[in-house]
């Protein structure tokens, strides 16, 4: 009888996977690298200090460093995750962004809490108490960041469909002209801005923002944020294993 050969796909992807995580590690190690440096070669500058204007800007310029110092530091302990894989959401992160995505969530999860219990905390590094007040909301944007684009994205051909639909979203605002932007409305967005940016005409600043609202979400849901319940998750990750 002929012996039954058994292929062992799982073991191959498997290595496959481990070496793109340990690619990708390297990576993260190394952009933290650079933001070390600069952030290092910032705080060693000697800035004029003599007038109220400059004091503020050397201030404003050794807290950016700092910030870096910061993020390379959590950088490198996301890259040890990426590689080992064994987390669920710190194990996606695949740059800065995504980090500094989730920090900010951590923040405003931080502002939540001190607005809800009347109290705040503003000596102390994040806590597991803040994470019970993150949530997961469809991102808004204010009224006039629409009209801007409709206005920027007027007369060009084959955008009938965001166009009506961003139109009646303009219907739905709130008494601060603020809309929610679902799926639909932020696919909508994207499309009607990537044809103005395509047709050589200038994006507002209101719009702009609304495009950064966007990316901000789209990188939490690349790393499997999806819901109030996965957004706290991916912090739990985050504060145990590389904020600190």
């Amino acid at each position: 009888m002929a012996r039954e050969v058994v292929a062992a796909p799982t073991k191959v992807s498997n290595k496959r996977a481990q070496k793109q995580a340990q690619a990708q590690a390297q990576k993260l190690r190394v952009l933290a690298d650079k933001a070390e440096t600069a952030a290092k070669r910032e705080l060693a500058v000697d800035r004029l200090e003599n007038t109220a204007r400059r004091a503020a800007m050397a201030g404003s310029i050794r807290d950016r460093a700092r910030r870096n110092l910061l993020i390379a530091q959590v950088m490198r302990r996301a890259a040890d995750e990426v590689a080992r894989g064994e987390l669920e959401y710190m194990a996606k992160i695949r740059s800065r962004v995504q980090i500094e995505a989730l920090d900010l969530a951590l923040k405003q999860s931080r502002w939540t809490r001190e607005r809800v219990e009347g109290q705040r905390f503003p000596d102390q590094e994040p806590m597991v108490e803040d994470i019970e007040h993150a949530e997961f909301s469809e991102p808004q944007a204010h009224v006039a960041g629409i009209e801007d684009l409709l206005a920027s994205a007027k007369g060009l051909s084959d955008l009938d469909r965001p166009r009506a639909l961003l139109t009646r979203l303009q219907k739905t605002a709130d008494d601060n002209r603020l809309v929610v932007l679902g799926t639909r409305e932020a696919l909508a967005v994207q499309e009607m801005a990537a044809a103005v940016k395509g047709a050589d005409r200038e994006i507002a600043y209101s719009t702009q923002r609304i495009l950064e609202n966007l990316r901000d979400r789209d990188r939490l849901l690349n790393l499997g944020v999806v819901d109030t319940p996965t957004l706290q998750a991916a912090l739990r990750e985050y504060l145990g294993c590389c904020r600190g």
